[in-house]
């Protein structure tokens, strides 16, 4: 889907979200999708509703996603996931503050390296967890995208630059 953002791609399975794929991703190669995805099919009800879904983000008109979703992840990273679909549209917590949220107030590094390999950015926002410092930190998609994801849910750290 050609989005503000660039082009998203996103993979279901039996009618349940578990892939999604932005621009600057470098993980985001089509041929790659359709290699580890060999069952790939375009019509599926899920995938137009999420469609909708994301038009409506992305128009402002959206603030939280409601496809059924399915993770395969460990004990740690559903909890840190679980955490962050918490969080509220424009809302900012640092790494090490998800980590307490989670009881695990010294695994911010640990947080940060799952969020990295969040397998459902934006329905995970992960966009919105940001250095203990202010600084946007990592994010799969690239920095200038996750700056671009807050100015558009008009959070004051969007203008923050840095890394992580």
């Amino acid at each position: 889907m050609e989005t503000w953002l660039g082009p998203i791609t996103y993979v279901t399975h039996l009618d349940r979200l578990i892939r999604v794929f932005l621009p600057g991703d470098p993980s985001y190669q089509i041929e790659a999708i359709h290699q580890t995805f060999p069952g790939c099919r375009q019509e599926n009800h899920l995938l137009d509703d999420f469609a909708g879904q994301l038009a409506e983000y992305f128009a402002g008109r959206r603030q939280r996603f409601s496809a059924p979703i399915e993770l395969s992840v460990s004990d740690f990273t559903m909890r840190v996931l679980c955490e962050t679909m918490n969080l509220d549209f424009g809302q900012t917590v640092s790494y090490k503050t998800l980590a307490e949220r989670i009881g695990q107030p010294k695994a911010a590094r640990a947080v940060g390296n799952t969020l990295g390999g969040n397998p459902l950015p934006l329905v995970i926002p992960c966009h919105r967890v940001i250095s203990a410092n202010g600084a946007l930190g990592g994010f799969s998609a690239g920095i200038e995208n996750k700056r671009r994801l807050l100015m558009h849910e008009g959070s004051t750290h969007a203008s923050i630059g840095g890394g992580r």
